[in-house]
């Protein structure tokens, strides 16, 4: 119970502050952000006119990648 207790109290110092540093553009396995956002912020980026350079969206399955490949 002490141990849970203290887990919850440097979790109420360090989230805040963790959060101030963190990338603003980072949604996963952060509070209150979600894949919505992310995809909302991205539909964002890509309608803008503020980049004159291609834009592309890469999708990636990384599931499996280091039992496949070569270790030689």
């Amino acid at each position: 119970m002490k141990d849970r207790c203290l887990q919850a109290l440097v979790n109420l110092v360090m989230e805040p502050l963790v959060e101030m540093r963190s990338d603003r553009h980072s949604y996963g396995f952060r509070k209150y952000r979600n894949a919505n956002m992310a995809v909302g912020a991205l539909h964002i980026y890509l309608r803008s006119t503020e980049y004159n350079y291609d834009r592309y969206v890469l999708d990636a399955d990384v599931k499996g990648f280091f039992e496949n490949i070569s270790h030689q």
